[in-house]
């Protein structure tokens, strides 16, 4: 009995740790895809998605993915999860994406945040912050066309590196082409 009980708890700790795997072509969830009653503006939006997560000797960090368009302009956020002390992100600070063909494309924050809190457990304090991007024509093109293989985020304490893994490239071009089908 207690092996049994044993082998459901590790099985069911690695189901509810593993990431999402999505390509271009999987079907889209959208968290909202309307008209907005009171402004008569588009609104698509998809649910926030993991990109990254590791665990450390601390306890986990991730980094969370949000792609929205209102009308024709389209906007994806960042928001870093990390056991580090507490940091700001300036506005038009950047962030760097590197795509698996070597490529490089470098976003600007259009906005200014000091990382929120959560506290894990009595003794870990999580931090987070969010990176706001405006994405231009071209850069959601991009995100539609390539997969990413890292994110860097640069913050008041300089910069983190995501390495994305190998089955989660794909996720941005997912959650862009879902909101230009919307």
């Amino acid at each position: 009995m207690k092996l049994s009980i044993f082998t459901f708890l590790f099985f069911a700790t690695i189901a509810t740790s593993c990431v999402t795997a999505y390509n271009a072509t999987s079907p889209c969830k959208y968290s909202k895809n309307e008209v907005d009653d009171m402004s008569g503006m588009r609104v698509i939006s998809m649910d926030r998605e993991t990109a990254f997560r590791r665990t450390t000797m601390r306890g986990p960090e991730s980094l969370e993915v949000y792609v929205s368009k209102i009308n024709s302009s389209t906007f994806l956020t960042l928001t870093s999860y990390l056991l580090s002390d507490v940091y700001s992100v300036e506005k038009g600070r950047s962030v760097i994406v590197k795509f698996i063909d070597g490529t490089t494309l470098e976003l600007e924050n259009r906005e200014s945040s000091v990382a929120d809190y959560k506290k894990l457990g009595s003794s870990t304090t999580q931090w987070y912050a969010s990176h706001r991007i405006t994405l231009s024509k071209e850069d959601a093109a991009a995100f539609r066309n390539k997969p990413i293989q890292k994110i860097r985020l640069y913050s008041s304490d300089g910069y983190d590196d995501f390495d994305i893994d190998p089955k989660n490239n794909q996720l941005l071009m997912y959650l862009c082409n879902c909101v230009e089908k919307g």
